[in-house]
């Protein structure tokens, strides 16, 4: 199983503790299980192709011991239609 990279952009103007105050999260432990708490749906989910393409999806917390593997069909499908967030597909 491949491993994803989780990036979290934002404006230059934006200070570095944003990303906590939105997603409850500090640099480097973002995964796309991050849009639960964020309610009112500002961050923008972007996937591209290659990612979609595969079976499963893999993430890390930015830790060495915490990891998810779960079917990417259920993280596109059922699960960012729970968090209610839209996603922008992006070809590779």
């Amino acid at each position: 199983m491949k491993m994803v990279k989780t990036l979290f952009l934002c404006n230059r103007k934006a200070p570095a503790d944003l990303m906590g105050k939105i997603l409850g999260t500090r640099i480097g432990s973002t995964t796309v299980f991050s849009t639960l708490l964020d309610k009112d749906n500002g961050v923008q989910i972007v996937f591209d192709t290659d990612v979609l393409a595969e079976e499963w999806y893999g993430c890390s917390d930015g830790t060495t011991t915490g990891y998810m593997k779960i079917k990417t069909s259920q993280i596109f499908h059922d699960f960012l239609t729970f968090t209610e967030h839209s996603v922008n597909i992006i070809p590779m």
